[in-house]
């Protein structure tokens, strides 16, 4: 899901090449494989956006320790990398040629590619009522939590310009909506190299995982009532703002809009993103410290209980605008969201191997703040729900 939106964002702007890699192209986890490929590759900007999210699965000692190489070792594999590698002169020529200005815009990083890194708001352990600061001492209470926590820490011991990126409750826009905008040019090369107009398909970025929203809606097409967990209290991260931040403090740190970095790509490479005022918040540009931001978007923290029912009132008045306009209710099949019944309870009525936070609010005390995640959603589901046009209707409303 934001490996996809990464690839859209970054790929919107000219001055970015993306190279889109994936798990068929290259396996992080094996460090000689990452020396050599993204070695030879030299990028100027590595971005990971891959992980080992199965939270429940990491209990399982096998499962475990597939979790500590993906999120625990590749992250500092792909950290000594980005370090070691070395701008060729050419790639500062053609961003001073692109960006137009007299100096090489990229030399004040000096040695190595800035590497930029996501974890999780599960390297807290929930005890924290009022939220975590980006300074507060992690302690995971759940394997999962522990393999990110190693991931950060990995980073941090290779040191170099990286950021970490923590997040938490991630949704977003299905595959389909992410590369309708894209042209019909068929992809050239093993890599998956892709230019503006090119087109982005599930082959080339992946499928991406779906969301707590995602499933709530799934659900809604079969069941009247739904048990919702109520509890876990945080905010949520919206794909596409996450991805729209990520570039605007990449861009940030080279202090050079419009200058064009040599090579990027996904999963160990990646790069992303036409700017959202509403996602960047109308700041001014200024140099980040490299190290560990929260990046989630704002609004007040909500239960999966309470988020749920904030969509499901969300997807009714949007039907309601739907119903009002074509005049009847059932042209479509649709799904009656007056109709769905949430119940909250405990996370005992669903029990799960994996620890989760009870209270993980991550608090930005770095960077202006994105849009509340209810204005999010509502775009969220503008997408997800196209009224506007019932010809183009998902499954979901047939």
């Amino acid at each position: 899901m934001l490996g996809q939106e990464l690839v859209r964002v970054f790929l919107a702007d000219e001055n970015y090449e993306v190279i889109a890699w994936d798990r068929k192209e290259i396996d992080i986890t094996d460090e000689t494989q990452v020396k050599d490929k993204i070695g030879a590759l030299a990028p100027e900007i590595i971005i990971n956006a891959a992980a080992y999210n199965a939270v429940d699965k990491a209990e399982e000692p096998a499962e475990f320790e597939l979790a500590k190489k993906l999120n625990g070792l590749a992250p500092g594999y792909l950290a000594k990398v980005a370090k070691g590698i070395k701008i060729p002169p050419a790639c500062q020529r053609l961003s001073v040629a692109m960006a137009g200005r007299p100096n090489p815009p990229f030399t004040k990083w000096g040695k190595g590619a800035l590497f930029v890194h996501y974890s999780t708001d599960y390297v807290f352990d929930g005890a924290k009522k009022e939220g975590y600061l980006e300074k507060d001492k992690p302690s995971p209470i759940c394997n999962y939590g522990f393999s990110k926590l190693m991931g950060e820490q990995a980073v941090a011991r290779v040191g170099g310009q990286y950021y970490i990126i923590r997040l938490q409750k991630l949704f977003g826009r299905s595959v389909a909506e992410i590369v309708r905008p894209f042209g019909s040019q068929s992809l050239i090369g093993q890599e998956t190299q892709l230019r503006r107009g090119q087109n982005l398909t599930t082959d080339n970025i992946g499928t991406g995982k779906k969301s707590f929203f995602d499933v709530m809606l799934e659900l809604a097409k079969t069941k009247k009532e739904l048990e919702v967990v109520d509890e876990e209290l945080a905010n949520f991260t919206y794909a596409p703002d996450l991805a729209a931040r990520t570039k605007w403090l990449v861009d940030s740190s080279t202090r050079v809009v419009g200058a064009r970095p040599a090579k990027a790509g996904r999963q160990g490479i990646k790069n992303i993103s036409p700017e959202r005022s509403h996602a960047v918040g109308g700041a001014s540009r200024r140099l980040y410290p490299f190290g560990v931001y929260h990046i989630t978007n704002e609004g007040a923290p909500a239960t999966w209980y309470g988020a749920a029912k904030i969509l499901f009132e969300m997807a009714q008045q949007r039907q309601a605008e739907f119903i009002s306009a074509s005049g009847s209710r059932n042209e479509f099949g649709m799904t009656k969201y007056e109709d769905i019944k949430l119940i909250p309870v405990s996370g005992e009525n669903f029990p799960r191997p994996a620890k989760r936070p009870n209270h993980s609010i991550l608090l930005n005390s770095k960077l202006p703040p994105l849009r509340p995640w209810p204005e999010a959603l509502r775009e969220y589901l503008s997408n997800y729900l196209d009224l506007r046009n019932p010809v183009s209707l998902p499954p979901l409303l047939r």
